[in-house]
């Protein structure tokens, strides 16, 4: 991937839009990270009633997620397994979170974990506000996305 293409997906706005494997999708959310001097993102994205996550970084990946019922709680551990697939946790810690939505923006802290499955996939966990989100999901390619700007 490009720094070009990095660098459009990360500068998606609510109410644009992208298509992905023939499904049209609206920007319903933007999470902006930043960690360690990293900053990466995560989309929300809504086609009807079916939500999916777009994550942009950290170290330029992009990946196509969808939320999953887990019940794990802070701190994260070093290894667990969903759906038959054991994970390893590749990066943990706490970031500053800017949150976009419909209802305005806030800014907060979030902790978080990332794991990489034996079957390539990724599981993201977040817990923020008291609430947790994990998200699973494969690496795509970024030209596979076609962006629609509002």
């Amino acid at each position: 991937m490009t720094p070009r293409e990095i660098t459009a997906l990360t500068q998606l706005k609510l109410n644009d839009a992208l298509t992905f494997e023939g499904a049209d999708y609206l920007t319903t959310g933007k999470l902006a990270f930043n960690a360690a001097g990293k900053t990466f993102f995560a989309f929300r994205l809504a086609d009807g009633a079916r939500h999916s996550w777009l994550r942009v970084g950290p170290d330029d990946a992009v990946l196509w997620c969808d939320e999953i019922a887990l019940r794990v709680s802070p701190p994260f551990p070093a290894s667990l397994e969903h759906d038959e697939q054991k994970f390893s946790r590749a990066d943990a810690g706490t970031a500053n979170v800017t949150v976009e939505g419909a209802g305005g923006s806030k800014r907060g802290a979030v902790t978080y974990a990332r794991y990489a499955g034996e079957l390539g996939s990724v599981l993201w966990l977040e817990e923020y506000g008291g609430e947790l989100r994990a998200t699973l999901g494969r690496a795509i390619d970024a030209t596979e996305l076609k962006l629609y700007h509002r």
